[in-house]
């Protein structure tokens, strides 16, 4: 795997990590309410989930608890400016070791498409930085993407 698609996958995975712990007034949410413990095969654990509506934007808190008694936390918080066409949104986790990490994305509407500022802080210090430029042409129906992807640690 290449440097950029493995940095790829980690900040894709963050922001998909993101998006579901964010909703906490979605209907999974719900449904998680209602059965706070699980078991699976590593064991069980308890999670918890909180989330809010502010004037510009939105913020979560979630736990998770292992079998172990250790927890895990992660902490979101969503602005969004209309007038500027800009979203900020921020994360910042610990893990069940104690160790944590942060990733902060900047999102801004162009008369085309969308560009997007992405830098995430990983638990040993390294920052991995991701920037998206996507625009798309109305009277062709083009679509155009660059990526550009910096930090991380090279792949064998």
């Amino acid at each position: 795997m290449t440097i950029e698609k493995k940095n790829l996958h980690t900040l894709a995975t963050l922001t998909a990590l993101g998006l579901v712990l964010a909703l906490g007034a979605s209907t999974a949410d719900a449904a998680r309410r209602a059965q706070p413990q699980r078991d699976r095969a590593a064991g069980q654990w308890t999670r918890h989930t909180e989330g809010q509506r502010t004037e510009n934007g939105r913020q979560s808190h979630g736990t998770v608890a292992n079998r172990n008694g250790k927890e895990a936390s992660r902490n979101v918080a969503v602005q969004r400016d209309a007038e500027s066409g800009t979203r900020t949104r921020g994360v910042t986790e610990t893990g069940f070791g104690g160790k944590s990490r942060s990733a902060s994305t900047v999102s801004e509407r162009t008369e085309n498409g969308v560009t997007r500022s992405q830098t995430a802080t990983r638990p040993n210090g390294r920052e991995v930085s991701r920037d998206v430029a996507a625009t798309r042409d109305p009277a062709t129906g083009t679509f155009t993407k660059d990526v550009t992807v910096n930090g991380g640690a090279p792949t064998p």
